[in-house]
């Protein structure tokens, strides 16, 4: 071939003034084209905290060959280093609007184009699963409920130490037994007798009440934390939320209240009874004890301290919705409906105070139940 016909014929390919690196690019026949998005990437595996969660590229036009990157995000914000198409979720992915997605950029010699995946809006908190499963919880408000209320107490700082925690999920005694710190242990059994529907659970201020296998002189002995929510106040009648202690100088742990009369808390067995009446007995009421010092607060509201001498706590089974005084045998039994008991061996700060209180009413609201 003449260098003229050369010049021709190279012309006709596009050969001429083009960089070398083009030409490994070469398509006889047409022009290369970038890539072009025809079916979305897809998202598939189990949203759990811990699981590990995979990225298709989906389907795309284009010429020459296309290569693929990734990129995760949460909330619309890039997660640092989830750059495969597979991603492992963690703590602070768990949620109820964790809106996870995968964006996989798609690039050839003519250009690049990104897609995105769908969305992940629910990510589980690997305990509150746990939970769901062994309760047999199948409808979704109530799993959201669950999940929200796990998420919250981890994200405010509440990791160790846990020892019960029991939401009132699902509307029958069996399912409202489950400890969703760990639903294989210290599950609720029952006496006397209780109500139990979609609002909680409500003894009978005669002989309900619940036996949770938590023995505070070994599962909250130290700085502690516990907490009950109810729907309901009592102004009259025997008023035992939760506690088991000794008569005389024996340690112990109770909460009682009622409203327009002595309310009760102890640490140990120094009963504390100089709180003034309060208007309402219902919400959320919380005891601490950091050292010495006592706090009691209701709806995150301090209404209370004192000071306790006595470290040690009964060796015994706490109870829920009554308080055994075991040296007079004295029985006190709640009429109130409670939907969540808490239980924590952990030195509490005013901000983990506050993430039990937001974890317990997020739950409450979502299950339409708040007071």
């Amino acid at each position: 071939m003449n260098k003229r016909k050369y010049g021709s014929f190279a012309a006709s390919l596009g050969l001429i003034n083009q960089p070398k690196e083009n030409f490994g690019s070469l398509r006889l026949g047409g022009a290369n084209t970038p890539p072009i998005n025809t079916v979305a990437p897809v998202i598939s595996g189990t949203a759990v905290v811990g699981q590990t969660l995979s990225c298709t590229n989906g389907t795309w036009t284009g010429t020459p060959i296309i290569t693929y990157t990734y990129q995760w995000m949460r909330n619309g914000v890039n997660i640092g280093g989830a750059t495969n198409s597979t991603y492992t979720l963690v703590q602070v992915d768990a949620g109820n609007t964790s809106n996870i997605k995968c964006v996989v950029t798609a690039s050839n010699g003519a250009g690049s184009a990104s897609a995105d995946s769908n969305v992940i809006t629910v990510i589980y908190d690997a305990t509150a699963d746990a939970y769901i499963t062994a309760s047999g919880i199948t409808d979704n408000t109530q799993k959201l409920a669950a999940n929200f209320e796990m998420y919250t107490i981890k994200a405010g700082g509440i990791t160790k130490g846990y020892a019960a925690l029991y939401p009132i999920i699902g509307g029958t005694n069996t399912r409202h037994s489950f400890n969703m710190f760990n639903s294989a242990t210290k599950q609720l059994t029952y006496a006397g007798t209780i109500t139990h529907n979609a609002n909680g659970m409500q003894g009978n201020a005669v002989n309900g009440v619940a036996t949770s296998g938590i023995n505070p002189s070994v599962d909250l002995n130290g700085d502690f934390a516990c907490w009950f929510y109810s729907r309901t106040s009592t102004t009259s009648g025997t008023w035992g939320d939760l506690g088991v202690i000794a008569g005389g100088a024996n340690p112990g742990i109770l909460m009682s209240v009622k409203t327009n009369a002595a309310n009760a808390f102890a640490a140990n067995c120094d009963l504390n009874t100089s709180l003034a009446a309060l208007l309402n007995s219902s919400g959320f009421f919380f005891m601490k004890r950091v050292g010495n010092t006592v706090t009691i607060k209701r709806n995150d509201v301090t209404i209370h301290t004192f000071t306790a001498p006595n470290t040690s706590y009964q060796n015994g089974n706490m109870s829920l919705m009554a308080v055994f005084i075991i040296g007079s045998i004295n029985q006190n039994y709640s009429g109130k409906q409670y939907t969540d008991f808490g239980f924590v061996k952990d030195t509490f700060t005013s901000d983990m105070d506050t993430a039990a209180y937001n974890a317990v009413l997020g739950k409450e609201t979502i299950l339409g139940r708040n007071v």
